[in-house]
């Protein structure tokens, strides 16, 4: 083989390089809005308004701020009620009885009265005193018309409370003579007597007071 050749065999060629460029550029247009969409002020999407929350009286867990001003006002009375005339006249557990008793007709005075048969009884567990109470039956009598009368409430009702919460003192009355005594608020009991305001027309709270408790019917208590 001639030398020439065997020169040109035994010489490498370089590699080829390779040169990576840059991708082209991509031109994308914005888009512009459309005249016949152009306001002159652009919409808020992220404005937020605040609401006030609608409480709604058909919820049970719900009360509304009324009821609960209504509710304060009415154990205020009646802690007045059981601070003037009762706790001085009972054992001081059983004047916590009574107090915390009515507190609790007052939470559930929405709900009626359960009937079973010729017996009524409060749709709440209340707590019965002792039978050590020396209240005497007028006494008792007086506490369960002032109940029922600022709850308004019916004699029924009354009588059903007492006849609960004083179990031992009322066990030989009859309901129905309990009932009949609530219907009037004429005695004037030296012991747990009935607030003047109750006296004479049993709508005096309606016509002088709109038929709501208020601080000025609190002081008359």
């Amino acid at each position: 083989m001639p030398d020439s050749l065997k020169r040109l065999k035994g010489k490498k060629k370089p590699a080829k390089q390779l040169l990576l460029l840059p991708p082209p550029a991509t031109f994308v247009e914005e888009s512009k809005p459309s005249e016949e969409y152009h306001t002159a002020e652009p919409n808020i999407y992220n404005k937020v308004e605040e609401v006030p929350p609608i409480l709604s009286p058909s919820v049970p867990e719900t009360i509304s701020k009324a009821q609960q001003e209504e509710t304060a006002m009415y154990k205020k009375l009646y802690y007045t009620y059981v601070e003037k005339y009762v706790r001085k006249n009972l054992p001081v557990e059983d004047a916590q009885i009574v107090l915390e008793d009515i507190y609790l007709t007052i939470d559930n005075r929405a709900l009626d009265l359960i009937v079973d048969g010729r017996k009524t009884r409060l749709p709440f567990e209340v707590k019965a005193t002792s039978k050590f109470s020396s209240l005497n039956t007028e006494d008792i009598y007086h506490i369960g018309f002032v109940v029922k009368f600022f709850l308004k409430k019916s004699n029924v009702f009354g009588a059903t409370f007492i006849k609960e919460v004083f179990p031992n003192q009322l066990r030989e009355v009859e309901f129905s003579t309990v009932t009949t005594k609530l219907t009037s608020s004429e005695s004037k009991n030296p012991s747990i007597p009935i607030p003047k305001v109750c006296w004479g027309d049993n709508r005096s709270i309606s016509k002088k007071f709109g038929g709501h408790i208020t601080e000025e019917l609190i002081k008359q208590i």
